[in-house]
């Protein structure tokens, strides 16, 4: 084969040797596309994913830290306390308050039992295919209490299942009932806005659920005995229990829970204190939704790419795009054995590991994984999981590679066409050069040879066409370089840079205009160093003689591969040098060219900007650069801007001192007016106290009152006649009476509406409360000012019940009132003597009822309203007072500061 290579034509092993690179060349550019643009891809599809991994794992961890922090909060309100505080109270009691009886309770069970299999069961089983839930096992965890209070907020509630919450209180006027429908809205309402699944508050002794927003099953019942002892809500419950400070916390990982249908929950709990005494637990069951809405968001994940969340136990946290039916969060947890997840990349992240890598997916396709470990409240540990189909991701090299083979079809013509182009441009030249050889070899060395190209043959030509010409053109090139040395040096001459050239030996050879100019008109100063100095006298001299230490001078010159710049201080003047070698390719170094600037004025001119800076910073602003003698165009503008900046600044200064001033007098102005709010303040507290006077003569009416009916009573047993006109006088004071009761009943609905209000505002302090606490330290100060409505409106409420017990005890005295004096009536029909006596009496006790009933109404009408008026601005005064102060403080400090610039 070799030997039928050697006798083709130099044109054919052309054409097959352009083909055959070609071809090769081709299959590695395609190889190296291919692969590349695969790395590329791959790369590009983990940097999206490692993106999107820690994007989700930042929202999941910020979004649980603020549910810790928010049932910390919670657990800690005051509401809260003193919600736990009464529904402890009550819890026991309720059974006792009500009146149940056994045979009640018996029927209650029945009830119960009923809306288990009826309603809870069918709900049950359509969640979890037909299968029945163990009703059974949950009523014989019941107590008589949990029996109780189950019938009258579940089974006897009339909103439906899964709306249980929307009843505020059973109608049966227990303390229990009066207390939730105090404390219920608000509960509710703070679920709602935050759609937390539950919220619970138990009793720390027994374990009670003795509240529950929503009413599942598990309300009532106790987590140390009951029904739901072993789930993880009992398990959240007794880590909860054990804790000793109002700040501490523990969050239980999902797991199929019973009242919840068995769909999987978490929950999270804090201890309540009141004070230093641990009376309760507050419990936030987790809700599923918002951890599914931040993992559903598929940006940047194409058509087949997910994320998920993956607990300890292999089960999903999140529900899968790709796989809803089996990999959800509810089906996963119910069909545990089916539907956990063991890939490579779950199994690291729970290891603690973060990375990426390509793994085969639980539905066995090949995906590009990133995974990391996500802690929850910094206590629960999950995988997140994100992936990307490798055939989606690299679909473009799939698209990439098709196009390469046609690509290939159409490179091979070409490439045989060109190659046959290329041979025919190769093997000509050859031949012409074959005929400039011969006339050369006959000494004709005028030829003219043409050369069209600059590959080996024009080399050849090129040769050739050198070696006819070599004298000619050693010639020409001699001229030329006289030429150019000629021009290089009448350009030095008249440049504006000073430049001076020295040869190996040191000796000054060169130096132009523009450096003699510099050196002469620095010779003054030059001379005081140098006193001989003469620029006339430079050319030819050795630099040795300038400098103290020639010898270091020359091993710098000889070792010098770049350039060197030197700054000398010659009397007053300050000259800056650049040395730089002069090189020859044949010999190497020939000698050195220096460049000159003089710098004097230049650096006198930045140690001015630098003092007028220095003045800036310590206050003075009155300073100005002077620009108009500074030759450095460069730095006139920096002085011409700063003049500008300083000029703005001391503008701005003086503005901001004016307005600081007219602060500091604002402020005095409104110091003086809160203090004429606090002075009417206090005039309302004075009118309070008026109103508590009038409180006490009402006492004292009511006690003659008494005093009087007794003696009334006593003289009525010794009367033995009958008295018509006293009969008719004891008519018009059962009247009266009548009268004193109605009045009565209107104000228990005046104290009604009163007490409606204090709830009102409980409510709303509680709402401004937990915004304020969002709100984080700007929310402090409002904080304060919310707590303090609440304790108004607790204390509001306190008043108004106390008020309501005693005029329901006064009304049943009057009831009483009444049917004495109707029997008095009778017997006074008999009475003969002491009329005149019981006469007397009977006024006296008109007159002071009379006194009584007009004094309670004053009461009801005034007392509440101004001493909630004169509290609350009293409050705010005190809060107005306090930022005034503060803005004045402000104010001051401001102007302190801008005393010390001068403008």
């Amino acid at each position: 084969m070799l030997s039928t290579l050697k006798n083709l034509s130099l044109k054919i092993k052309l054409i097959f040797g352009f083909m055959l690179v070609g071809i090769i060349t081709f299959i590695l550019v395609d190889l190296i596309a291919v692969n590349t643009a695969s790395d590329s891809l791959e790369k590009e599809a983990y940097a999206k994913l490692i993106a999107i991994r820690d994007n989700k794992k930042s929202s999941i961890e910020y979004y649980f830290n603020f549910i810790r922090d928010q049932i910390i909060l919670q657990s800690k309100h005051p509401m809260v306390v003193d919600a736990t505080k009464a529904f402890k109270q009550h819890f026991k009691s309720y059974r006792e308050d009500k009146q149940v009886t056994d045979d009640q309770l018996k029927m209650m069970k029945a009830k119960i039992k009923s809306y288990y299999e009826d309603k809870f069961n069918v709900e049950f089983k359509n969640q979890n295919n037909g299968q029945s839930a163990n009703i059974d096992q949950m009523l014989k965890g019941l107590d008589k209490d949990s029996i109780a209070l189950q019938y009258a907020y579940i089974s006897n509630n009339h909103f439906p299942l899964g709306e249980k919450d929307k009843l505020d209180a059973a109608k049966d006027e227990t303390a229990y009932s009066q207390y939730h429908a105090k404390f219920h809205p608000v509960m509710r309402d703070f679920l709602n806005k935050n759609g937390y699944y539950d919220i619970f508050l138990l009793d720390i002794d027994s374990g009670d659920i003795v509240y529950s927003v929503f009413k599942e099953l598990d309300y009532s019942t106790s987590l140390i005995n009951g029904p739901y002892a072993s789930t993880n809500f009992a398990e959240a419950f007794r880590k909860a229990s054990k804790m000793t400070q109002a700040d501490d916390y523990v969050l239980v990982d999902f797991k199929t829970y019973g009242p919840s249908y068995d769909a999987p929950a978490s929950f999270i709990a804090s201890p309540i204190f009141d004070g230093d005494k641990k009376i309760g637990v507050m419990i936030f069951q987790m809700p599923l939704d918002r951890i599914t809405q931040v993992m559903s968001n598929r940006a940047g994940l194409g058509e087949k790419g997910e994320s998920y969340l993956v607990g300890s136990d292999s089960l999903m946290r999140s529900d899968s795009f790709l796989d809803p039916k089996k990999h959800s969060v509810v089906n996963s947890f119910r069909y545990p054995e089916k539907n956990k997840l063991n890939s490579e990349t779950v199994t690291q992240a729970l290891n603690n590991k973060t990375g990426q890598q390509t793994i085969i997916n639980y539905l066995n396709d090949p995906v590009f994984s990133a995974y990391t470990p996500i802690t929850i409240a910094g206590q629960v540990t999950w995988a997140l999981i994100s992936e990307a189909s490798i055939k989606e991701a690299l679909y473009p090299v799939t698209e990439l590679k098709n196009s390469m083979f046609k690509l290939a079809l159409l490179i091979l013509i070409l490439i045989s066409i060109a190659a046959y182009f290329l041979a025919n441009s190769v093997v000509k030249p050859i031949l012409a050069a074959v005929a400039v050889a011969n006339h050369i070899a006959n000494n004709d060395l005028d030829n003219k040879i043409n050369i069209t190209s600059k590959d080996e043959t024009g080399q050849l030509l090129q040769s050739l066409d050198t070696m006819q010409n070599n004298l000619r053109t050693s010639i020409e090139n001699e001229k030329q370089k006289l030429v150019e040395a000629a021009r290089l040096k009448s350009g030095l001459d008249n440049v504006n840079t000073s430049v001076m050239i020295a040869d190996n030996d040191r000796k000054i050879i060169y130096m132009n205009k523009s450096v003699e100019n510099l050196l002469r008109t620095a010779t003054p100063e030059l001379r005081k160093v140098i006193p001989d100095f003469n620029v006339d006298k430079v050319m030819g001299t050795n630099i040795d003689q300038y400098h103290k230490n020639p010898a270091n001078q020359a091993k710098l010159l000889e070792s010098l591969n770049g350039s060197h710049k030197a700054r000398i201080n010659v009397g007053n003047s300050i000259l800056d040098l650049t040395v730089s070698p002069v090189m020859n390719d044949e010999v190497g170094h020939i000698g050195s060219v220096v460049e000159w600037a003089d710098s004097t004025d230049s650096v006198s001119a930045m140690n001015k900007l630098e003092e007028l800076i220095q003045g800036v910073n310590e206050g003075v602003l009155n300073q100005r650069f002077d620009s108009s003698k500074m030759n450095d165009e460069l730095i006139a503008n920096i002085g011409n801007k700063i003049n500008s900046m300083l000029d703005g600044f001391t503008s701005l200064m003086a503005s901001l001192s004016e307005n600081t001033r007219q602060v500091a007098n604002a402020a005095e102005q409104s110091s003086l007016a809160i203090g004429q709010i606090s002075d009417g303040s206090q005039q309302q507290a004075n009118s309070i106290d008026q109103m508590a006077n009038h409180i006490s003569e009402t006492q004292t009416a009511i006690a003659d009152v008494s005093h009087s009916t007794g003696e009334a009573s006593h003289e009525a047993d010794q009367t033995v006649s009958i008295v018509s006109s006293g009969s008719e006088k004891m008519t018009e004071m059962i009247a009266s009476i009548n009268g004193i009761k109605q009045s009565s009943g209107d104000i228990l609905k005046i104290t009604e509406v009163i007490g409606n209000i204090a709830n009102q505002t409980n409510m709303l302090s509680l709402n401004a409360a937990i915004e304020a606490a969002r709100a984080g330290e700007q929310g402090k100060g409002f904080a304060v000012v919310a707590d303090e409505v609440r304790k108004l409106a607790e204390n509001v409420a306190s008043s108004v019940l106390d008020i309501s017990t005693l005029i329901n005890e006064t009304v049943e005295k009057i009831d009483s009132g009444v049917e004495i004096s109707s029997s008095v009536k009778m017997d006074m029909d008999t009475m003969a003597n002491h009329v005149q006596n019981v006469h007397g009496m009977l006024n006296r006790i008109a007159a002071a009822m009379e006194q009584q009933n007009s004094t309670i109404v004053n009461l009801g009408d005034n007392a509440e309203s101004l001493r909630h008026i004169a509290e609350n601005n009293a409050t705010a005064s005190e809060e107005m007072t306090s930022t005034i102060i503060d803005l004045s403080r402000i104010a001051n400090d401001t102007n302190d500061v801008l005393e010390k610039y001068q403008f």
